[in-house]
């Protein structure tokens, strides 16, 4: 009787203190959690030094994407003109939203742009290369596009990362610039030419 109470005293521990293999289970990689559903969380960088793994997109298939969440801009692949809408973004459409410079031209010149990589590693950023368009183009939103003519998330985002400044944001000659980015695009949007909507 001694050795049967000492053996359920054993088994009492064993389910007191097992571990908790649930707790411990690997997750689905952020990619696969993302890429069926019908949004994806807000990034975090834009800043290609700053990137981490929860900034990994997977937009393969997608008609248009939202890097900031459902409220602001969407951004489409490409226009169609013969089918009077727009392709998808291609297979394999794997990596990083972020913000593209180049120090031999004007802050003006500034970029969206997608890196392609093929896992969530940020590491493998530099030896990524450019999502293009289907006439060779890298895909890219333009500085002022992504501003708009009122409050825009990418701002502060740009800010915080410290891609632009206050002084690039409110000065005149970006305000100038801005309105006639505006206009290109209010012209190629009658012609379905352009890669960006607020619908």
């Amino acid at each position: 009787m001694h050795h049967a109470l000492a053996h359920s005293q054993h088994a009492k521990s064993y389910f007191l203190h097992r571990p908790n293999f649930r707790l411990h289970a690997p997750k689905r990689p952020l990619f696969i959690q993302y890429r069926f559903t019908s949004h994806f969380p807000c990034i975090r960088a834009l800043n290609p030094k700053s990137l981490t793994e929860y900034d990994f997109r997977d937009i393969s298939g997608r008609p248009s994407v939202r890097p900031l969440g459902n409220w602001t801009l969407r951004f489409r692949y490409a226009a169609e003109p013969s089918k009077l809408g727009s392709v998808n973004y291609p297979n394999q459409s794997t990596g990083f939203f972020y913000y593209w410079t180049h120090p031999d031209l004007s802050p003006t010149a500034g970029q969206l742009r997608f890196r392609l990589t093929p896992t969530n590693d940020p590491l493998l950023f530099e030896s990524g290369s450019d999502l293009r368009k289907p006439n060779g183009i890298p895909w890219a939103i333009p500085v002022g596009r992504l501003f708009g003519l009122r409050d825009s998330p990418y701002a502060q985002m740009l800010l915080d990362d410290g891609l632009v400044s206050e002084d690039f944001i409110h000065s005149k000659y970006f305000r100038i610039y801005q309105k006639l980015r505006l206009g290109v695009h209010s012209v190629k949007e009658n012609t379905n030419e352009d890669t960006v909507s607020e619908a």
